[in-house]
């Protein structure tokens, strides 16, 4: 209901800039120096899904993207100087879901393409009036969309509900994410290397898990699905303790970070079968969408001007390691909700 089927091929997308290596396993992957050029393509980019569309006066607008984002294979091109005299260019191409670097690439590239969507279709659909294009039915759509909004909503509150009791029941507010290393230079041109390790780091507080908006709902012979974003009022991230060492240089101390912005998108389907007996399972549990990230540490003194690269490392490290472990938590949450919840009767009475 109110859903907007979408399919796009993009073609090739191509991404560009420098890199810096800063561990021993990405030195591995590609032979390379510390630092350099690098280009990746995505070939044969394809766009398929539903994007769910909420009424507002007399406007539809898109809010909820249950979408996927498929290409066939990533190349990876990098570019870097020996002795800041001789290029060297090596060329990698391998199937999407074996590069790892494509792969943290291509996490953030979705964000933005999802941006670029619904900014367009935004500004596209709702130039249109309701009441001009329904006529006479207008008043029976909204209902019916009332209705299955309503729908939606109720289930997912209920889950969410019980999911919280089970985070807090199992002390879960805050959960325990890996620690991470890295080597860095003061200077591109320095040969010297420093060394920074964190101790274990933490997200909090599960137990703001909330509903900030009206989710989508769609059905047919078969399923129902229930789609949108959940989302951390109050999202923390950090290490209580870290340590660096810089030629003759020690210091430790603490990194605090405060997200203030995220999504984190849910996909719940309800399977039918001719008795209206149903099963429901969570399909789907993203964190897509962090803005707004404030990254605070103690304890640098004259390593300060590591402050920039340490802000990136870390936010590199919640996208590509952390949130996966908030998303099993969150998914563990869910499922222990699904047990309990008789969702025939939120959904279907």
């Amino acid at each position: 209901m109110l859903c907007l089927d979408v399919a796009f091929k993009l073609g090739d997308l191509r991404t560009e800039g420098d890199y810096e290596a800063t561990n021993m396993t990405l030195q591995r992957l590609l032979p390379i120096t510390s630092n350099g050029r690098i280009e990746t393509t995505f070939r044969d980019v394809v766009i398929r899904g539903k994007v769910g569309l909420l009424i507002e006066g007399d406007s539809f607008v898109p809010e909820n993207y249950d979408i996927e984002y498929e290409s066939t294979e990533t190349s990876i091109s990098v570019k870097y100087y020996v002795n800041n005299q001789t290029e060297i260019e090596n060329n990698v191409v391998r199937a999407k879901e074996d590069d790892i670097i494509g792969s943290a690439i291509w996490k953030q590239l979705k964000a933005i393409l999802t941006r670029i969507l619904h900014k367009q279709l935004g500004e596209s659909v709702v130039q249109f009036s309701i009441t001009e294009l329904l006529e006479d039915e207008d008043k029976e759509l909204r209902e019916k969309a009332k209705e299955y909004t309503s729908k939606a909503n109720r289930l997912v509150d209920s889950l969410l509900c019980s999911a919280k009791d089970y985070l807090v029941a199992k002390s879960f507010r805050s959960i325990e994410t890996p620690p991470f290393n890295v080597v860095y230079r003061g200077k591109l041109s320095e040969v010297y290397q420093g060394r920074l390790h964190t101790g274990v780091g933490y997200i909090q507080d599960l137990s703001t898990l909330s509903r900030m908006q009206d989710l989508s709902f769609y059905e047919d012979k078969q399923k129902l699905i229930v789609f949108g974003s959940l989302s951390l009022r109050e999202m923390k991230h950090g290490y209580e303790h870290f340590r660096s060492q810089y030629e003759n240089i020690q210091v430790s101390g603490s990194i605090k970070t405060t997200i203030y912005e995220n999504r984190i998108f849910i996909k719940f389907s309800v399977l039918k079968d001719q008795d209206q007996h149903c099963k429901t399972c969570i399909s789907a549990v993203e964190v897509r969408w962090l803005r707004d990230i404030d990254v605070d540490a103690s304890g640098l003194g004259s390593l300060s001007w590591l402050v920039p690269k340490l802000e990136a490392w870390v936010v590199g490290n919640l996208r590509y390691t952390a949130l996966p472990v908030l998303e099993s938590y969150i998914k563990e949450a869910f499922e222990d909700a699904l047990a309990k919840t008789n969702c025939t009767a939120l959904v279907f009475q």
